[in-house]
């Protein structure tokens, strides 16, 4: 079964969710649409349209209701993960203790050691590239970036 089936089968925003769903090199259900400035997808529920993270849509799809006062935490680290074996939930604190945990605190010498992109590409040496103020980019994420950029023109 393809990762989209996945989503398509239990139907409602899941088969929206498929539409931009793709399968990452680390199992990863990369979420490819619209994302916020973290990396975190971004898609649209409700009658009223309202924002929401395309990682607790998931989790809510195949898990249930998120009950108030949790948030959907990543054990893959990669924010545009919306694979629900990859999620769980936890509190506010429990996310900062698994942030803290993995090195993931936005902190000085943290941000250098990240391993991947926001789209769970890794940070080797040919696929990074030197911004000019100072920190990393991906190379691949700039690429895809420049085509799509082409592509609407």
């Amino acid at each position: 079964m393809t990762v989209a089936a996945l989503y398509v089968e239990r139907g409602g925003i899941g088969v929206r969710i498929a539409k931009h769903v793709t399968l990452g090199e680390s199992g990863c259900h990369l979420w490819m649409g619209s994302k916020d400035r973290k990396g975190y997808g971004r898609i649209f529920v409700g009658s009223g349209k309202s924002p929401a993270f395309t990682h607790r849509a998931s989790w809510a799809l195949f898990n249930g209701e998120i009950p108030d006062g949790l948030c959907v935490l990543h054990r893959c680290d990669v924010p545009s993960c919306c694979n629900p074996e990859h999620l769980f939930l936890g509190t506010v604190a429990d996310n900062n203790a698994d942030m803290d945990s993995k090195g993931r605190a936005r902190r000085g010498a943290a941000l250098s050691a990240r391993t991947h992109c926001a789209n769970g590409h890794a940070l080797v040496d040919n696929n990074v590239r030197l911004r000019r103020g100072g920190g990393r980019a991906c190379r691949a994420c700039s690429r895809e970036w420049q085509r799509r950029k082409r592509s609407s023109q």
